[in-house]
């Protein structure tokens, strides 16, 4: 961040580097003290709380692209790993069965790692429409329902 500011001149400068301070001190005092407030860290730097605001959000997108890139590295060291151990399935000094064994592990990591798993959970709702559309009160008897909807009967006890 700092890098950029060199570049730069005068009263845009001084701004940048006001806030880029200001942050830094938010995030110290964030690491410190989680609660603190919006109001509380305004009264601190003499900002306005929708500074601070604008602060902790720029913070937090900073935080979450760091962690992503961290996973990332992690993912790609451990897809490395696992091809290193493919190849040694190739090795035929390890007895078949535990090269199935290791096999069976392997692709367990990679779908875990690469996230290809099947879901764990699913869901299945039904939507059931109660007519075709929407009916005045005189056409309502006449209509029929659709196959698998709520019984007209049920229905007229609705409208009154």
């Amino acid at each position: 961040m700092k890098d950029h500011l060199r570049n730069l001149r005068g009263p845009m400068r001084e701004r940048l580097e006001k806030q880029t301070s200001r942050r830094e001190g938010v995030a110290k005092i964030l690491r410190e003290t989680p609660s603190a407030t919006d109001l509380e860290l305004a009264k601190v730097f003499e900002v306005n709380r929708d500074t601070i605001h604008r602060d902790r959000k720029y913070l937090m997108q900073q935080a979450n692209q760091n962690a992503a890139s961290q996973f990332e590295i992690w993912r790609d060291e451990h897809i490395a790993e696992l091809n290193k151990l493919r190849e040694s399935l190739e090795d035929f000094l390890i007895p078949p069965e535990r090269r199935i064994e290791l096999a069976l592990a392997i692709i367990r990591e990679d779908v875990k790692v690469k996230g290809t798993a099947a879901p764990t959970r699913s869901e299945n709702l039904n939507v059931m429409p109660m007519c075709r559309s929407s009916p005045s009160k005189s056409r309502l008897s006449t209509l029929t329902p659709l196959p698998g909807c709520i019984p007209m009967n049920a229905m007229k006890s609705w409208t009154g």
